[in-house]
């Protein structure tokens, strides 16, 4: 590695890193190294420099990646990877209340744009307390297993993810609101706190422009799903997963307040009942640019001979739009069970030779030449050979 001082990737497995010592002097001269992919070592070699060398190295390494061996970070680790490379861009960070005090420590990465961020609460670990200080600069946001989400952790990622183009929310808790039970004075104060939430939520909410992707794979309410997709005005890729309440009448309020003129793609992993052909229909007539709908085998509204039938129209308008797979066959459906009942077609060789050895003639089309009793009969009469002839 002492020849290689202009390299910028490099690909390394764990195995060739037993011993740290052997590694960490090499690393000095890469210091136009940007992409270390999966390098989930770069702690231990970052703590080997800070114990061993006292020169004042900066790393221009972009990507964090968490350590798949022991997955969580403590608050040391994190500072030296933000003193000895301060532009990381693209960081998969594993939270852990035993190893990291809360997540503000992300605050020190002042270039971060893609967070893959995998566990805490977004109030009660400082997520938010993060996007308030960082927020602006991410473009890709990917939450996995974050705790209480709700309307107002969403209005303040729009609020604050200013810059936008990714969201990903993958088995996070969605909390609902919930009316109140308690009566008398205790109910009309949980319905004051409701409303003065309610009122927060207007103010920090804002419609995410910039957001081209957006990835729902959670246990979520209907109600959730219509408000983040009424927020996502310029989205050009849904994904819904299979856990999620969406509906038919979900599609009808999200189009009261975004028409979703520039959706592509749209993938409803599973969903019950309440997603039919309705909705289906619904979103061919108003999803213009929709060039791909996926995984509409998975829906239980939707029946198999509505979906053949849906995939018979595209393919006789002609309609540029792909469903499912795009390599799946489309069949009619009604015929089915004749082409099963059909004979195999054979070689041209065998038609060939059906033709010259036939004594009767299945080509005939004027039966007014010819009766049944003559064709069958293999008569040789040339008023009724009309052979391979089209005959208007």
């Amino acid at each position: 590695m002492y020849r290689f001082s202009n390299m910028f990737m490099i690909f390394l497995m764990v195995s060739y890193l037993n011993n740290v010592n052997s590694v960490g002097g090499p690393k000095i001269r890469l210091k136009n190294l940007v992409h270390l992919p999966r390098g989930d070592f770069l702690c231990e070699v970052l703590e080997y420099l800070d114990e061993k060398v006292t020169l004042d190295v900066k790393f221009k390494i972009q990507e964090f990646w968490a350590s798949e061996e022991y997955l969580f970070h403590t608050d040391e680790q994190m500072l030296l990877v933000a003193k000895y490379c301060p532009e990381i861009r693209k960081a998969l960070f594993m939270y852990s209340q035993e190893c990291c005090a809360d997540l503000t420590i992300l605050t020190n990465f002042k270039f971060l744009k893609d967070l893959d961020l995998w566990g805490g609460r977004f109030y009660g670990d400082g997520i938010s307390d993060f996007l308030r200080t960082n927020g602006h600069q991410l473009e890709a946001l990917s939450l996995v297993h974050v705790e209480e989400i709700n309307k107002r952790a969403i209005a303040l990622i729009t609020a604050t993810c200013t810059n936008l183009k990714k969201l990903d929310l993958t088995n996070c808790e969605f909390i609902e609101n919930m009316e109140a039970e308690a009566d008398g004075p205790f109910r009309d104060a949980d319905r004051i706190l409701g409303l003065e939430n309610d009122r927060e939520v207007n103010y920090l909410l804002k419609p995410m422009l910039d957001l081209h992707t957006i990835k729902i794979v959670s246990f979520c309410s209907a109600d959730h799903v219509a408000f983040l997709l009424s927020l996502c005005i310029n989205v050009k890729h849904i994904h819904i997963g299979m856990n999620t309440d969406i509906s038919d009448q979900v599609w009808v309020k999200v189009l009261e307040n975004n028409s979703l003129v520039k959706l592509e793609t749209l993938s409803i992993q599973k969903c019950g009942t309440d997603m039919t052909m309705r909705g289906i229909e619904l979103l061919l007539l108003h999803f213009d640019n929709l060039k791909s709908l996926k995984d509409l085998r998975y829906i239980e509204g939707v029946s198999e001979s509505e979906l053949r039938i849906l995939e018979l129209r595209v393919c006789e308008d002609n309609l540029d739009l792909v469903l499912g797979e795009e390599n799946e066959i489309v069949r009619d459906p009604f015929s089915e069970e004749m082409a099963r009942n059909m004979p195999q077609q054979g070689s041209i060789f065998e038609a060939f030779s059906q033709l010259w050895t036939s004594n009767w003639l299945p080509e005939t089309r004027d039966t007014s030449k010819s009766s049944l009793d003559e064709l069958m009969a293999g008569g040789s009469n040339e008023s009724t050979r009309v052979v391979l002839q089209d005959i208007p």
